[in-house]
Formats: structure tokens, C-alpha cells, sequence
């Protein structure tokens, strides 16, 4: 498949937040460099994970930017995800980048994933700001080597229903936008949070503030299964993954 040039196409930027998810992030870094468009930037906030913030994690390409800012995480217990979220999201919009995507650390994205946010963000160039959110396909628990991210990955599909994500979690497995729209997204978005509804979604935040949500076209994200998320890199012992559900160690490539 031919791609077009960078010159001939939307700055395109991805934000993901990271708490101990390491493998799953390696799993999302591998996608990144599978796609059709890779982002031209990739932020990656690191929430009080040392490993991350110390970069002893194999997560930059010399194909994009990589920019690994903090957030410490909040005493008590109170929910973050929301913070860290704005957050990530502030710093990617803090770029010349024209089209913003934000990608849960545990979603991977279909070769075309990224394309299809700034190609169809252009569609919607001069109208009140608009979200669009991607088909989810949920994946079937990681095998020792990981996930394979080329078209295989089809084949690690669940039978669950696809469409909306409707897995309850912290935040979206992915939606897009662009940048110029992004404030007053947010904005709304926190608006609605004050109101007692922190778990509203970036799409509900952009119809309240009289803008719209579409389902994007023809790409897909895939969810990591939940065990993709419980293992740390540790850097200093090869390829191993310390699994934190059990604490046991874990190999993958």
C-alpha cells in the first residue's frame, strides 16, 4: 500500500496515559508502527511510573516524536483517570499537530486507525466541534509472545459485539478530533464532571456544548485483553516482564 507523504497529509498527534501498563504500551507502540499514517508525535504521560519517566522503556521510533511528561499521582482516592487524561491530551494539543487522537494504553490500533481519524477530521472542517469514535473489537487474552500486530491480529478477535466501546474502564479506548475543537471539548467535558458525572464521555462533553460525536469509517481499535495490563518492563533483565498480577515473571518478545 502506498501512503501519502507526510507533507500531503494533517500533523497528526497520539496521547495515551501510563500507570505500570507496560505491556500493554509495547503492544500500542508496536500498532503505531504498523499504521498507514504513523503520528507524527506520541505522547506518552507517565503517571508516577518510574520506569516509564527514568525512559527504560523501548517505546521511541525514529519515525515520531516521543514526549514523556509527569503527573504525580493524587493521594486519597480519589479518581485521576480524568486528570491524566486532560492532561496528556493538553500536551499533545500543545504542538502543531491539527488532528489530536487519544488511545487507552491498552488499545492497539488497526493499520488504517490513524488515517481514518485525519482524513475524516477533515470532513468536518468549519462545523461545531465534532468527536469521532472508533469501532472497538475486544481481544482474546495475549499469548507468551505478546500480540502480533500485523493482520493477524483479526484472528485475535472476541465474539463479543463490536461498536461503542461498552467496557466500563476509566476512559475510552479511543476517540479523535481536531485540535482547534479540542478546548472547548474539554472545557464541557469538565463542566459536566463538576456535575457529578466524571465518567461522562468526550463525545457526550462535545453534544453538550452544541457540537456532535460520529462513528468513524472503516477503521478499527482493538482492546487489549485486562491480562495485557498486568505486566511491568523492567529494564536491565532482557525481554523479561514481570507480571504483577501474581508476582511471577513472565518472557515475551
Amino acid at each position: 500500500m502506498m501512503t501519502t507523504p507526510r507533507q500531503d497529509r494533517p500533523r497528526l498527534a497520539v496521547a495515551t496515559i501510563v500507570h505500570h501498563e507496560h505491556e500493554a504500551l509495547l503492544g500500542q507502540v508496536d500498532g503505531l508502527a504498523m499504521s498507514t499514517w504513523p503520528p507524527d508525535l506520541h505522547v506518552v504521560l507517565s503517571v508516577s511510573d518510574r520506569e516509564l519517566t527514568r525512559n527504560r522503556l523501548p517505546i521511541r521510533s525514529d519515525r515520531w516524536e516521543t514526549r514523556v511528561p509527569r503527573l504525580q499521582m493524587p493521594g486519597g482516592t480519589r479518581p485521576w483517570e480524568h486528570e491524566a487524561l486532560v492532561r496528556a491530551m493538553d500536551a499533545a494539543a500543545d504542538s502543531d499537530a491539527e488532528v489530536l487522537v487519544f488511545m487507552a494504553v491498552d488499545s492497539i490500533p488497526a493499520p488504517g486507525l490513524l488515517q481514518a481519524y485525519a482524513e475524516q477530521a477533515g470532513d468536518v472542517q468549519g462545523t461545531p466541534p465534532t468527536v469521532l469514535e472508533a469501532q472497538v473489537v475486544a481481544l482474546a487474552p495475549p499469548g507468551p509472545l505478546g500480540y502480533p500486530v500485523s493482520s493477524e491480529l483479526e484472528t485475535w478477535a472476541t465474539t463479543e459485539d463490536r461498536g461503542a466501546d461498552s467496557r466500563p474502564g476509566p476512559t475510552p479506548a479511543s476517540f479523535g478530533l481536531l485540535t482547534r475543537h479540542w478546548d472547548q471539548v474539554r472545557d464541557s467535558w469538565r463542566e459536566l464532571a463538576q456535575d457529578g458525572r466524571a465518567a461522562v464521555t468526550p463525545a457526550a462533553a462535545a453534544m453538550a456544548g452544541a457540537g456532535s460525536s460520529r462513528q468513524l469509517r472503516g477503521a478499527v481499535v482493538y482492546r487489549q485483553h485486562p491480562a495485557a495490563a498486568t505486566a511491568r518492563y523492567m529494564h536491565g533483565r532482557g525481554d523479561q516482564l514481570i507480571d504483577e498480577s501474581d508476582g511471577t515473571d513472565s518472557v515475551s518478545a
